[in-house]
């Protein structure tokens, strides 16, 4: 009986020391994951980042040409306006 108790016991500390090393590299894992979410976060970012300032700028120039388009035709009228007076 006392064998067999010892036998028991000595399985309990294997399955402990194997339940501790998978624990750890559990813990190591879940480390590098949150850590390459990180980098994919800051990657993102900077990939949406990069394609708003992109657009913007896209924007800002479409603006600004629309808008002297519409000055030109503006100056243009009121030339018209003028000659007809």
């Amino acid at each position: 009986m006392s064998r067999q108790l010892n036998n028991a016991n000595e399985e309990l500390r294997d399955l402990r020391t194997e339940i501790g090393k998978a624990t750890s590299y559990n813990e190591a894992l879940v480390r590098e994951n949150e850590s390459l979410q990180d980098e994919l976060g800051r990657g993102r970012r900077r990939y949406r980042d990069k394609e708003l300032d992109d657009d913007h700028r896209g924007k800002r120039t479409r603006h600004s040409s629309e808008s002297d388009e519409e000055g030109n035709d503006n100056i243009e009228a009121a030339r018209v306006r003028l000659k007809t007076l």
